[in-house]
């Protein structure tokens, strides 16, 4: 049993179009299948969060530090 959440529209009372991409792995034939409604539509507003990685300055403090291997020794 494979579980493949996606979105469906209602058009018309008892009409609805489905947009389901399958796995690779389902070969043609027939299935029995089942849907669950939720009880609320979607919200149209849908807001990806943005992600903000933290950002430094990474120049070396002085310019004379050069951390090569010989030096570390």
């Amino acid at each position: 049993m494979k579980a493949i959440e996606t979105n469906i529209f209602v058009k018309a009372p008892g009409r609805a179009v489905v947009d389901l991409r399958l796995p690779p792995e389902i070969k043609q034939g027939r299935y029995r299948a089942m849907v669950i409604i939720e009880e609320y539509p979607v919200s149209k507003e849908r807001k990806k969060k943005t992600i903000r990685f933290p950002t430094f300055n990474a120049e070396p403090v002085d310019p004379k530090n050069t951390f090569r291997r010989e030096d570390l020794a």
